[in-house]
């Protein structure tokens, strides 16, 4: 998918929940600028997240595999999940000082719903 059609989605779907709180205007802008900032993240963190994967491939078409290369390349990727998880906790934390009590108990609320669909 294309970045411009990532971002469109994550526009939608951030909208639609938006929608169903019924957030002000200013709320509204508010967590759109988070979303922005997270997608554009997750963009390019998925333009790294290919060379990565290069790089992995790389190293095993070698005739002997580098296994110190290998976890070093692993290690690397769980400092960045564990940095890119903090991050997100961090922007759901803006959030969820930009909502009011009843806003968010609704948006918990479709939360479960979700996690109870899947």
């Amino acid at each position: 998918m294309s970045p411009e059609k990532m971002q469109k989605l994550i526009s939608y779907q951030v909208n639609d929940v938006l929608d169903d709180l019924d957030v002000t205007d200013a709320q509204r802008k508010q967590v759109n600028g988070i979303a922005s900032e997270v997608s554009k993240d997750m963009m390019a963190r998925h333009k790294q997240h290919k060379q990565e994967h290069l790089a992995l491939l790389r190293e095993l078409e070698t005739q002997e595999a580098n296994p110190q290369r290998l976890h070093a390349l692993l290690d690397q990727k769980l400092d960045e999940l564990r940095e890119m998880s903090h991050q997100r906790l961090d922007d759901l934390l803006r959030v969820n000082a930009i909502l009011t009590p009843a806003q968010r108990a609704k948006l918990l609320a479709l939360a479960r719903e979700h996690l109870e669909e899947r």
